[in-house]
């Protein structure tokens, strides 16, 4: 009756030893996988930009923003820039 025991019990322990030397291996798909979520994270980055209106908003995301005179503006400050007459100074 002992050696049906001792069988088992080896036999266990061979199956744990597999699973946690399996679980260990580091092959090239995790890489690739960590590569492409590096990457996605990347290109999820958007443009950002403060605003030269002078209202203090920052970091605010460049498709948000119109361009006035090469300036960047949040919505409010945008209607402000184009109403502006430039003819009186020296810049466009």
């Amino acid at each position: 009756m002992k050696n049906w025991k001792m069988t088992l019990l080896a036999v266990a322990a061979a199956a744990c030893l597999l699973i946690l030397t399996a679980g260990c291996g580091g092959d090239d798909n995790t890489a690739a996988e960590t590569e492409k979520a590096a990457s996605a994270e990347a290109a999820t980055e958007v443009a950002v930009h403060d605003c030269d209106g002078g209202c203090g908003m920052t970091d605010v995301a460049v498709d948000k923003m119109t361009v006035v005179d090469g300036k960047y503006y949040c919505a409010g400050c945008a209607k402000k820039a184009e109403g502006e007459d430039h003819s009186g100074h020296d810049h466009k």
